[in-house]
């Protein structure tokens, strides 16, 4: 399991794409700099107190957000331009980040909020 939060959203938008890693991971590199370090940053939550991807243990961050959904919009808009799907999944959590805030409360760090994208999942990049 790969430790740096990059490798991490990287590995998870893979496996969330089913489709072609390559260029899921060509895309992820194209992406701005702010782009990458939020899918990093949210895709290596765990919403466990105590887990986390990397042996540094770091002070835990909560609530992890779940985006429920988010393989299937990356399935479907990621298949045909996985580039423009990572950029709305980061807007999306940067959003979702103004109603829930990230807080060092351990109690925060031991929850997940639940976000649901279904109302998008059948919809091209271009579309959302």
């Amino acid at each position: 399991v790969p430790s740096d939060p990059f490798r991490v959203a990287k590995m998870r938008l893979v496996v969330m794409s089913q489709g072609d890693a390559l260029e899921v991971l060509r895309s992820f590199s194209d992406l701005p700099p702010r782009d990458q370090e939020t899918l990093a940053e949210e895709l290596s939550l765990t919403g466990c107190c105590d887990q986390s991807f990397s042996q540094n243990q770091q002070k835990q961050r909560g609530p992890a957000i779940l985006l429920y959904y988010g393989p299937a919009l990356m399935q479907k808009a990621g298949s045909a331009d996985p580039y423009n799907t990572m950029r709305i999944i980061a807007e999306i959590f940067r959003t979702a980040r103004q109603l829930w805030p990230l807080s060092e409360d351990q109690q925060l760090a031991d929850q997940t909020t639940i976000l649901r994208i279904d109302a998008l999942k059948e919809l091209s990049a271009q579309e959302i």
